[in-house]
């Protein structure tokens, strides 16, 4: 009787193994999709953050009375370090019977971090509105931005 347990104990080990092993490699699994979620939730903020400071650079050639398509590589900022934004501008002439001397201006801004098909890589795209009536500048923000 006793040959006969030994072979059943060793069956039920093996079997509490595989099942143990494949519990901790779905949590393994879990727990990296995870990670990846928030690696791309903090790139796709940093990423925000990189069109916003490119909008801030691009309106001072506004008040130059500049609208040229710019690309910035934010190299020097810790916080923004490998990101390249390209700023595309259009200007429009507001309202040319009633006022011919306000414009008003549309930039996009496209930020890229990685190549394209890597874990890493993020695009983050808005728009931005800013008119101008003589000296003064001012931002509209773009209901329809993403």
């Amino acid at each position: 009787m006793k040959a006969k347990s030994k072979g059943f104990t060793l069956l039920a080990i093996i079997f509490i193994l595989v099942v143990l092993s494949l519990a901790g490699m779905y949590l393994l699994k879990l727990s990296v999709g995870k990670q990846q979620m928030i690696n791309y939730a903090l790139l796709t903020t940093r990423a925000r953050l990189a069109t916003l400071s490119a909008f801030e650079l691009a309106q001072q050639s506004l008040f130059l009375h500049t609208c040229q398509d710019k690309t910035y590589s934010f190299t020097k900022v810790k916080g923004l370090n490998g990101f390249e934004v390209k700023i595309t501008c259009e200007q429009y002439l507001a309202y040319p019977a009633q006022n011919p001397t306000f414009f008003a201006w549309q930039l996009k801004a496209n930020a890229t971090y990685g190549v394209f098909g890597d874990r890493d890589f993020v695009s983050y795209e808005t728009t931005r509105w800013f008119e101008q009536k003589i000296n003064t500048v001012s931002a509209i923000a773009d209901p329809k931005s993403s």
